[in-house]
């Protein structure tokens, strides 16, 4: 569906680890500059990667449906929250309702202690389980996971002649050493 393959083709087209999918909040997609950031990644980290041009228009349909979504929620009288980073909880507690801190790949609500409904983020699981399924009835014959297609991202960048630089900074990689194993498939 279309609902599972874009997070699958995000992995791909910005090279992100699957943590790191789903943890994306709509504020971390910027369409105009075609840019994705990621929020502490590996090693505590933020980066920036690349929206690709393919990506634009099912990325905007996905924040429309989110706003969408939370329209309906509000019409309703209840809205969910979203859990947001320890320091920004107490400065401002109206975060949790604004579009800006919600999931781009949100789960559906549960209610928490106080009778809250909250939304976490798709889980890293529901992710793998939609792309094992999407290669199954691919019929590729390739053992394959998520990570697959982070290397993949690196190794087409490298392959069209992108530096060793750039790729390191998009994946996030701290040592050069590390983005050096792609070199080894060219």
């Amino acid at each position: 569906t279309p609902a599972q393959q874009l997070p699958i083709k995000l992995l791909y087209g910005a090279g992100l680890r699957v943590g790191e999918l789903v943890q994306l909040r709509v504020q971390d997609i910027n369409l105009s500059s075609r840019e994705v950031t990621v929020r502490d990644g590996k090693g505590g980290l933020d980066r920036v990667s690349v929206l690709p041009d393919a990506l634009i228009e099912p990325v905007g349909h996905q924040l429309e449906e989110l706003r969408r979504m939370q329209r309906r929620e509000k019409r309703r009288g209840e809205p969910t929250r979203v859990p947001l980073p320890a320091s920004l909880t107490a400065k401002k507690p109206h975060a949790a309702f604004e579009l800006s801190w919600m999931w781009l790949f949100p789960a559906n609500p549960k209610r928490n202690r106080n009778g809250d409904l909250v939304r976490w983020h798709r889980s890293v699981s529901a992710v793998q389980k939609a792309f094992k399924e999407a290669l199954r009835k691919s019929s590729v014959e390739k053992d394959a996971s998520c990570h697959t297609l982070r290397h993949s991202f690196a190794t087409h960048l490298l392959r069209a002649g992108t530096d060793i630089r750039t790729v390191q900074k998009l994946l996030g990689h701290t040592n050069v050493s590390t983005t050096m194993r792609y070199l080894h498939v060219l």
